[in-house]
């Protein structure tokens, strides 16, 4: 969210290893409106989401497709 990004840009430009590289940067450098945030004590909001809908659950073939993606990028599974 702190990009500016589509979700479609995100699946097609994001890997792990740019997440990674990314998170790294905003622990040195947190994204302005999250320390304007902190600074005057606003707390997130919480939504209950153990009543997820059944579209939002994460399928057999979305697992198999992980994987598939993960081990072609060089990932191992051990």
């Amino acid at each position: 969210m702190c990009t500016g990004w589509s979700w479609d840009t995100i699946d097609r430009e994001m890997d792990l290893i740019r997440f990674a590289a990314m998170s790294r940067y905003w622990d040195r450098h947190p994204p302005l409106h999250l320390m304007v945030q902190s600074y005057l004590g606003i707390k997130p909001v919480i939504r209950n989401t153990t009543q997820a809908k059944p579209e939002a659950a994460n399928t057999d073939d979305d697992l198999q497709e992980f994987v598939q993606l993960f081990t072609a990028a060089g990932g191992t599974l051990s």
